[in-house]
């Protein structure tokens, strides 16, 4: 199963089927229909090689004998094309089988844990699996929890630091610590009444 898949690709110029570095098709979108990469360059180059032999046999006169080499090549590239076919059905299969069960594993943890979302269940799935290797819903059920345990108290700390009052300086001046009543007074009485003050 650790094989590397690759779908089903338009073919190049060159006759190669042409496919990204990433093995999904190109086009942008992958395609469901998979199969291993060594069965498909082996099913893909004899298909080639008979298209080839028969395109010579076509070109040169025929005898009673080339005829039945040639009906003998159409038909094995017709097989070729039913056995790749086949597989390819297989795969689609075995996919759609792994998405139902990964669905139904998906809702009933979920329905035991009603206090998470589906969609941000599925967008940690998604985002995280390879980063912490999960393997299993359950697995990622537990990660996930504890992530979230973490970053809940991360900003429940963070809350209650912030509802502190900050420490601030003292003042350090001299200031006096006289309050004046200047209800009613003009500058100038203000103004006498520190001056007697201060002699």
């Amino acid at each position: 199963m650790d094989e590397p898949k690759i779908g089903v690709t338009p073919e190049t110029p060159e006759g190669e089927p042409s496919t990204p570095e990433n093995g999904e098709p190109v086009g942008g979108e992958p395609t469901a229909q998979t199969v291993p990469l060594e069965r498909f360059r082996e099913v893909y180059g004899k298909v080639k090689e008979l298209e080839g032999e028969i395109s010579t046999l076509k070109a040169k006169p025929q005898s009673a004998e080339d005829d039945k080499e040639l009906q003998a090549k159409l038909y094995l590239k017709n097989l070729y094309k039913e056995v790749l076919k086949e597989e390819q059905e297989v795969s689609l299969k075995q996919e759609k089988q792994k998405v139902i069960d990964f669905n139904a594993s998906v809702d009933d943890v979920l329905m035991i844990n009603p206090g998470i979302t589906r969609t941000d269940f599925l967008k940690f799935i998604s985002e995280k699996s390879k980063e912490y290797g999960i393997e299993s819903v359950p697995g990622a059920l537990k990660i996930y929890k504890d992530l979230r345990a973490i970053a809940l108290t991360a900003s429940e700390k963070a809350k209650e630091e912030l509802k502190k009052k900050p420490g601030l300086p003292s003042h350090e001046g001299g200031g006096s610590k006289a309050t004046y009543d200047d209800k009613g007074k003009s500058l100038q009485d203000i103004a006498q009444e520190v001056a007697r003050g201060l002699k």
